[in-house]
């Protein structure tokens, strides 16, 4: 059986740190784990108390900022998907840098998909 590999952007999110706990444990994959901030606690992202947690390779990269390198793991990774959880979500902080989330939400996206 061969191994599928996913990329996870927005690792370190609630939602994106649930769902690679949940790939962990119910198919075989390698992860490619990427998010703009540090990798969180283990008491804040589920996988990293699964017993899998080997299968995940975290790297810090930013979609605005590290776009080609993003790609570059795409490519050197052979990887089968690309999950994002990187969406900027909260309301309040939008409006306070609104050209910011375009960007992450947005351009920068858009940006990775034409690559």
């Amino acid at each position: 059986m061969s191994v599928s590999t996913y990329l996870i952007l927005g690792s370190n999110s609630f939602s994106g740190g649930s769902f690679i706990d949940y790939l962990l444990n119910n198919i075989n994959v390698k992860i490619i784990a990427v998010s703009r901030s540090v990798e969180g606690r283990k008491s804040l992202l589920a996988y990293k108390n699964n017993s899998k947690m080997h299968r995940v390779e975290f790297h810090k990269l930013d979609l605005n900022k590290n776009l080609q390198e993003i790609v570059d793991l795409i490519h050197d990774n052979r990887v089968s998907y690309i999950i994002n959880f990187a969406a900027q979500g909260m309301v309040e902080q939008s409006w306070r840098k609104p050209i910011e989330w375009f960007n992450t939400n947005t351009l920068s996206l858009v940006s990775l998909l034409n690559k």
